[in-house]
């Protein structure tokens, strides 16, 4: 039996205005998930991807400041032509600060760095490391798998856009725990050449 709205607790009402908030953004970002996958292949063009990852940064670095967290970059490749969708790879990164950000709400370590490096078979990788509470929380779980999620008001869905946005780059992601502290996450790209 259902109460009449005038005598349901507030918390009740709070609760259920909460439950369809959280229904209406989980369909507008499925709505979002069935839009990339069916528009194929991203609108790749050649891009130096430190001059991406500067872009964010400068995006980025003053919401992160709010929250006193610090943020470095440590753009060691010393090549970084790839062809990608920038707004697509500009996406996944954003991703990756946002959740670190997150990560270190509790910590009293606050550090974000974003790190490049050259690796085999023509590849270069990207690095988001922070000081956060780690991978624990995911325990054994995929911390990319749809809807798996550490946080109150989350979906779970920032991570596989992200997986699905790096593997339509012929790329790579993963996650592991931070040796200092927290986790990382890292991607790779494809090099190409310039004369492409």
């Amino acid at each position: 039996m259902q109460l009449p709205p005038e005598e349901r607790p507030a918390s009740v009402d709070a609760a259920l205005d909460h439950a369809t908030d959280q229904i209406m953004r989980a369909g507008k970002i499925i709505g979002h998930l069935r839009e990339f996958v069916a528009n194929g292949e991203p609108n790749k063009t050649h891009e130096s991807l430190h001059n991406l990852i500067r872009e964010v940064f400068e995006l980025t670095i003053g919401g992160v400041k709010e929250v006193n967290i610090q943020m470095v970059l440590a753009l060691n490749a010393n090549k970084d032509g790839v062809l990608v969708d920038k707004v697509e790879i500009k996406q996944v990164l954003v991703n990756l600060i946002r959740n670190a950000s997150d990560a270190m709400a509790a910590s009293p370590k606050r550090e974000i760095t974003i790190g490049t490096s050259l690796v085999e078979n023509e590849m270069i990788q990207i690095d988001v490391a922070d000081t956060g509470r780690g991978l624990s929380g995911l325990d054994k779980n995929d911390p990319f798998e749809p809807f798996l999620t550490t946080k109150e008001s989350g979906l779970g869905v920032g991570l596989s856009i992200s997986r699905l946005i790096v593997e339509a780059h012929d790329g790579k992601i993963w996650a592991r725990p931070n040796p200092d502290g927290g986790a990382v996450f890292s991607f790779t790209l494809p090099l190409a050449d310039p004369d492409q």
